[in-house]
């Protein structure tokens, strides 16, 4: 990625630590342990020095930042623009496998530690059991199917954070505190994006989509059972997270994966970004630019389409969606 944006853009790279001359590249690095909201209120005060620096010196408007994200990254992104109010000052997100919807292999992890060799390596599974970061990882929407000796028969996927059974070191407390102060408080203060936003989504490989709760332990499997009708085209993901999780709540309802017509297991490839005059910048997740007159969109319309990476296909695959 750092080699590909340096070879079609004039970057001038910039040290995240060091507070110096105006630069339009930053690869900005957070402790994937700590809360994300602490992450997003470090990339905020590091935005507001380096843009304020741009914005005394450009002769034109305000300058705007472009935010290329992957994983985690993509959260820590999203609470700035959406709760810390980033969107005024940002040209467009791009994440890339990030899980908007939580995965299951945090789950896994939680509810049944890590393992290494057929063993349950205890100590790490207590410490990452700890983190309220992995916790902000688990899945939001239901995916926990109770089959437990005595449960009836045909009962909806139930959410994790609502489960009344402890599963291992996953703490009920904190996984309801990540769903309602932190991915609620995505949906509830944001204003829209005022700016495009890009997710990049894994498509065609095996990834977990169910949890299976049969009374003793938590089975993670790739059966989507989990998924309604409407969702079970994207029961495939990029191995971590679900293409269902990689998907922002705020995508419509039609947004469907791109496929080849006569070639229905093969996506159609195609472009997934158009090449523009500004100057990306990127990190782990971050970056800015300035903005020249007459160019980016002035509506907080968003949504141009949902890109689908595959391994049958080198290219990204567009599926456009309704504005």
């Amino acid at each position: 990625m750092r080699r590909a944006l340096h070879a079609h853009f004039d970057l001038a790279t910039g040290d995240c630590a060091v507070d110096g001359r105006p630069a339009n590249y930053f690869e900005f690095a957070y402790d994937w342990r700590r809360d994300n909201r602490v992450s997003a209120l470090r990339l905020k005060a590091f935005l507001d020095r380096e843009l304020a620096k741009w914005a005394r010196t450009l002769p034109y408007g305000r300058p705007k930042t472009v935010l290329l994200c992957h994983s985690m990254g993509g959260l820590v992104a999203k609470y700035y623009l959406d709760v810390l109010c980033g969107w005024e000052h940002c040209r467009a997100l791009i994440t890339f496998g990030t899980p908007f919807r939580g995965t299951l292999a945090a789950l896994d992890v939680l509810a049944n530690g890590v393992h290494a060799l057929g063993t349950r390596l205890n100590a790490v599974s207590d410490v990452l059991g700890a983190f309220t970061s992995v916790h902000q990882l688990l899945p939001r929407y239901p995916v926990l199917l109770d089959r437990s000796p005595g449960t009836p028969p045909g009962q909806r996927p139930g959410h994790v954070h609502l489960s009344p059974v402890r599963l291992g070191t996953l703490d009920p407390a904190r996984a309801s505190a990540a769903y309602q102060d932190f991915h609620r408080r995505m949906d509830t203060h944001s204003p829209g994006p005022a700016a495009p936003l890009l997710p990049v989504v894994g498509y065609g490989h095996r990834t977990a989509q169910t949890a299976v709760f049969d009374g003793k332990r938590l089975r993670i499997t790739t059966d989507p059972a989990a998924l309604g009708a409407d969702r079970r085209q994207f029961a495939t993901g990029d191995w971590s997270v679900p293409a269902v999780a990689a998907i922002p709540v705020e995508a419509p309802a039609s947004t469907r994966p791109a496929t080849c017509a006569g070639s229905p297991a093969r996506p159609r490839t195609g472009c997934a970004t158009s090449r523009t005059a500004a100057t990306p910048c990127t990190g782990a997740s971050a970056g800015w630019t300035p903005r020249p007159p007459g160019t980016g969109r002035t509506s907080r319309s968003a949504w141009s389409g949902v890109a689908f990476t595959s391994p049958w296909a080198p290219d990204r695959v567009l599926a456009p969606v309704p504005r």
